[in-house]
């Protein structure tokens, strides 16, 4: 993190593709999930419960919130993992979706393309199988650099276009706090101005 001189801060979380970390970065990865799991009174723990909760009966999918509500949600489950170790981002999971979202020229095309269309989120839960391809998908750690893969995606269509960058439609106002959640969509549209000062940063995929 970096302070200016009028006291804010700034601080760049840098997400690997998942098989680009180095042993060492794999390991503080999995030790940072065991030990926010395992404190006594789990806010990671009651963060993935609280996704199960949520999975039908609140609204988290097949509507524009699909996408900032998971935005939060990956920051708010990294910002337990730094509790344990500031160097611990969530790595994404780059499976294929040969750019199929990028042509989408409105907001609820492009996440209704993402969420729902061949190859893309909803696919690659049950592809994984077991767990991931449950209401309770939360509880697999897969589950996490899925979704920042989707976030990714998401950054990168919004990348394209200033209008892009600030669009949003659905049932929840981009000004209105979305289910069980401390955020709003517009407080998450920037990936380089979240709450708290975060900036992410997507880093390419090493080539072998």
């Amino acid at each position: 993190c970096v302070e200016d001189e009028s006291g804010e801060t700034t601080c760049t979380r840098v997400r690997k593709e998942i098989d680009d970390l180095s042993a060492r970065e794999w390991r503080r990865y999995v030790q940072a999930f065991d030990g926010a799991m395992s404190e006594p009174q789990s806010k990671l723990k009651t963060l993935v419960n609280l996704y199960s909760l949520g999975f039908f009966s609140r609204g988290l999918h097949n509507n524009g919130a699909f996408l900032p509500w998971h935005r939060w949600f990956l920051l708010e489950v990294e910002n337990e993992l730094q509790e344990q170790d500031c160097r611990v981002t969530i790595p994404y999971y780059d499976w294929e979706h040969e750019g199929a979202v990028y042509d989408d020229e409105s907001y609820d095309a492009m996440r209704n393309r993402l969420e729902h269309g061949p190859g893309l989120h909803d696919s690659i839960h049950c592809i994984v199988g077991g767990t991931m391809c449950s209401a309770r998908s939360s509880n697999d750690p897969v589950f996490f650099s899925h979704h920042a893969n989707i976030d990714k995606i998401w950054g990168q269509w919004q990348s394209a276009s200033p209008e892009n960058q600030r669009a949003h439609s659905g049932r929840v106002g981009v000004n209105r706090r979305m289910p069980m959640s401390t955020a709003t969509p517009s407080d998450v549209l920037d990936l380089t101005n979240l709450p708290d000062g975060v900036q992410v940063h997507y880093a390419d995929v090493v080539d072998e």
